[in-house]
């Protein structure tokens, strides 16, 4: 089977990865990132110790510089240009991967679909996973294997806005799904950024990204998600927008919900931090 025409899977193994990690079209991206109310250092645990081969994709880098929303989408030439700067063209394959298990990675999974680009998986258990299996690790900065060249083709059906969600408001013809803490979304603990509103998107149901994963931070089986969002009155046939607090986490639920099969799921990029700021109630 040709290296272009293989079936991508959404989520891949430590053993495959550790298999494949000498194919020529094979990129590794470490896309650990944290609230800014954490104390941990993304890109200095990356120097510390990634995955053989592996190149640090910082999300705040990686966003618009032009707002003063968080991990909003970048414009489409910053981005091209980013991606092609670690080396990434269009034939290459990219495993992406963090460091608390599955959380950030999926942001960058759905940010690569956006712009067009479906040879991308996810690591299942990010590094946790590869280091339970005692698998080696490097230290230090990464580095691009080859010349890169990224031209992105968008795909609009994948992103809601603002303006989508609040129409969504009285048509109600997406089903949307938060993927905050329950606490969060009911408004009883507060957001890491500056949040004028407390609680949620009217209309819109909890399913907090925690509850999709094992205890050790893998996938939960496609039998008990598609269960749980049954249980919750979710409709896998109808479009789905998810959403959080700065669009992280509802890349998780876009995740699973694709590996569930569902046909139509948009993120809403500026999720509770955007929402927060514009909806009068």
């Amino acid at each position: 089977m040709e290296i272009m025409t293989e079936k991508i899977p959404a989520i891949v193994n430590t053993q495959w990865l550790n298999a494949s990690l000498n194919r020529p079209d094979i990129v590794v991206l470490d896309a650990t990132w944290y609230t800014p109310d954490s104390e941990n250092d993304a890109e200095m645990e990356f120097r510390e110790a990634h995955i053989p081969g592996a190149q640090f994709f910082d999300i705040p880098t990686f966003s618009d510089q032009q707002t003063d929303l968080p991990n909003m989408l970048p414009p489409t030439e910053q981005f091209e240009k980013q991606a092609t700067a670690l080396g990434i063209t269009n034939s290459d394959y990219i495993v992406v991967y963090d460091s608390q298990g599955i959380f950030s990675a999926p942001r960058v999974w759905w940010m690569f679909r956006y712009f067009g680009h479906d040879r991308i998986s996810v690591l299942d258990g990010g590094l946790p996973a590869w280091l339970s299996q005692n698998l080696p690790t490097k230290g230090g900065l990464g580095k691009p294997k080859k010349q890169g060249g990224f031209t992105a083709k968008i795909r609009p059906e994948l992103l809601k806005s603002y303006a989508d969600m609040e129409k969504n408001i009285s048509t109600k013809s997406d089903q949307v799904i938060d993927m905050r803490s329950r606490e969060r979304f009911d408004g009883v603990t507060p957001e890491p950024w500056p949040s004028p509103l407390k609680g949620h998107i009217q209309g819109s149901k909890n399913w907090h990204y925690k509850n999709l994963l094992q205890h050790n931070s893998k996938i939960k089986s496609i039998e008990v998600l598609k269960n749980d969002i049954t249980q919750m009155g979710v409709k896998l046939d109808k479009p789905i927008v998810t959403t959080c607090g700065s669009g992280i986490s509802a890349c998780v639920g876009a995740l699973a919900l694709y590996e569930m099969g569902a046909a139509d799921v948009a993120v809403y990029d500026g999720s509770w931090a955007e929402w927060s700021k514009k909806h009068k109630p």
